[in-house]
Parts: C-alpha cells; sequence; structure tokens
C-alpha cells in the first residue's frame, strides 16, 4: 500500500506542474488535450 501512496503522490506533483506550466504558458485543458491528446483533467 505504501508504494500506491508514493505513486499518488507522484501523480499530484505531477499535475500541480503541469497546471503551472499550463498557466504560465495561458493554455486551457482543452488546448492541450487537442495538442497532445491527454485528458490533464482525469
Amino acid at each position: 500500500m505504501g508504494e500506491q501512496i508514493r505513486n499518488i503522490e507522484l501523480l499530484e506533483k505531477i499535475a500541480l506542474k503541469i497546471k503551472a506550466l499550463r498557466n504560465e504558458k495561458g493554455l486551457t485543458q482543452e488546448e492541450v488535450y487537442n495538442d497532445l491528446g491527454i485528458h490533464i483533467a482525469r
């Protein structure tokens, strides 16, 4: 179970970094999805 908690923490850190970069560039989640084909809201 400890591994799963670490994975959740890692995913949260990645999500925050993506959000910060997205905001810095003035991009919406939809624009990122259209460019990358990755749903970042999930």
